[in-house]
């Protein structure tokens, strides 16, 4: 995970230019990231926007902690979500998104020209079934349905096509979609159980660059 996380962290900080708007996710490797990158250079008018609304689960790798980490770790303006990842109905989360201090936020995120973000495996100790955005058995349903991979809570198929359903439309965040019109997607992921998740993602498009281990590159390779 730190040796990711390094890595992760060199080429976005390789990437990085003045004005330029970073989404960030959540999880275990995006907060690697977060914790290890360094600039040798100040960089100007930057801002680290939240893209998955907040979490009550797991506190140790949640969507504001990576933000806010990100951002002080390159002084970067810092800006989170203010709403929760996940509400209790689709018709909840509709009115929620109407009110204009969301809009504004959203047309942030919408702005972004860079976003760093992991890939979940959906196996018994993933990190999704640990932080709370989901029941046991909402995520078995979604296995049931063809899932097998999680990008910023969005569940996808073998093939990289979403998986939609009740929970993901009571989500709060970027979608699938819109996560492919931003020009510059970093993926970190590795390691041995994530194989298909990795790639479910990169047959769905969804990175522009992948940051991964020497051995997860090879059994990519070969298949």
């Amino acid at each position: 995970m730190r040796r990711l996380g390094d890595a992760g962290a060199r080429v976005l900080a390789d990437q990085l230019k003045p004005g330029d708007v970073i989404g960030v996710a959540w999880g275990r490797t995006v907060l690697s990231v977060a914790n290890q990158i360094t600039l040798p250079d100040p960089i100007t008018d930057l801002t680290v926007v939240q893209v998955s609304g907040s979490s009550t689960g797991e506190p140790d790798f949640s969507p504001e902690l990576c933000t806010s980490l990100l951002s002080s770790r390159i002084r970067a303006r810092c800006v989170n979500l203010l709403a929760p990842a996940v509400l209790s109905t689709p018709e909840l989360r509709d009115m929620l998104l109407e009110e204009p201090v969301l809009k504004k936020q959203f047309d942030l995120i919408h702005s972004t020209n860079r976003i760093l973000f992991g890939v979940g495996d959906v196996g018994g100790k993933s990190t999704v079934r640990i932080s709370g955005i989901a029941s046991q058995q909402e995520i078995d349903d979604y296995v049931c349905n063809g899932a097998v991979a999680v990008i910023i809570g969005r569940f996808i198929n073998a093939a990289g096509g979403g998986v939609g359903g009740q929970h993901d439309a009571r989500m709060v965040g970027i979608a699938l979609e819109e996560l492919k019109q931003t020009p510059n997607r970093i993926c970190v992921a590795g390691g041995a159980g994530k194989i298909d998740a990795i790639l479910a993602t990169l047959r769905g498009g969804y990175a522009t660059h992948l940051v991964t281990d020497m051995a997860t590159g090879e059994a990519l390779l070969e298949q």
